[in-house]
């Protein structure tokens, strides 16, 4: 039995760095069936969970509506209508948001910024306020009553200036040369000082964000 479990561990942590190989070189097919055929193995594991559904929607395979679609049938079981977990919201809200792009409904879009909020204002976490702010400003465009729009915007500038004093005071602290998402970090800081209109730090940022030599599809989200 324990030359069993063994084996089978080592089968694991040979796959899971074949998958994260594959996504470090953007090779979201690859990385999904990866991704995948751990998830078979350890079914009740969110990270893997999360990372299948994840290079799911970005391989765009066979199409990118029906891998959005897919995707968030993958994420179904972490049920993320209840589920406090940032990556979890952050990964919804991603999804609602790239199907708006494909269906333009309101709702879709709403649903979207609900995942992003809720993210951000439970953990405080970054990467949903950011996306919570872009989800804001794009509804602001559309809204026709103008209160509605000015409400929008104005939100999505107290997230971002939040976001950026958050931030920059983790770049102070002694911790953070130890930090794994220090390129997600600059990289945020930088799109959230373009929209607030400092681009000078901003450039800052977003310097140390390339200076990270990021993957190809970190560079692609990052723009």
């Amino acid at each position: 039995v324990l030359g069993g479990a063994e084996e089978a561990q080592e089968k694991v942590s040979a796959l899971l760095a074949e998958a994260e190989d594959a996504a470090t070189s953007s090779d979201h097919l690859t990385a999904t069936k990866k991704f995948r055929a751990l998830l078979e193995m350890r079914p009740q594991n969110p990270y893997l969970r999360q990372q299948t559904a994840l290079h799911t929607y970005k391989s765009k395979n066979p199409s990118e509506p029906l891998a959005l679609m897919r995707a968030q049938m993958i994420l179904e079981p972490l049920e993320p209508e209840k589920s406090n977990d940032p990556e979890t919201l952050g990964l919804s809200g991603a999804i609602y948001k790239r199907l708006w792009g494909h269906n333009n409904d309101p709702a879709t879009l709403n649903q979207a910024i609900q995942f992003y909020e809720k993210g951000f204002e439970l953990r405080g976490d970054y990467y949903t306020g950011e996306n919570a702010a872009t989800s804001l400003e794009i509804r602001a465009e559309l809204q026709e009553d103008g209160n509605e729009a000015l409400y929008d915007r104005m939100t999505a500038q107290k997230i971002r200036t939040t976001i950026v004093e958050t931030l920059l005071s983790v770049i102070d602290g002694e911790e953070f040369s130890e930090r794994s998402d220090q390129s997600w970090v600059y990289a945020t800081l930088a799109n959230c000082l373009f929209a607030l209109g400092q681009s000078d730090n901003a450039e800052k940022y977003e310097t140390l964000f390339f200076e990270q030599k990021p993957a190809e599809w970190q560079q692609e989200t990052y723009q």
